[in-house]
């Protein structure tokens, strides 16, 4: 166990830089999402998802 606290001493330099990580891949997780978040209106233009519901809907009218 001693020898693990010699060890640790060395990291406390570190302890700031260690915060700065942690927060940092917070943000990287927050921005992450919200960046697939916002492909969802795109990917719904470009596949048209809406109009081929409303397409089919109305398909499904006629042959009724």
């Amino acid at each position: 166990m001693n020898y693990f606290t010699k060890v640790l001493k060395y990291g406390l330099d570190y302890t700031y830089y260690g915060v700065l990580n942690i927060v940092f891949n917070i943000l990287y997780a927050i921005f992450s999402a919200l960046a697939f978040v916002s492909f969802i209106p795109m990917l719904d233009v470009l596949l048209n998802k809406q109009r081929m519901f409303i397409l089919s809907q109305s398909i499904l009218e006629s042959v009724i």
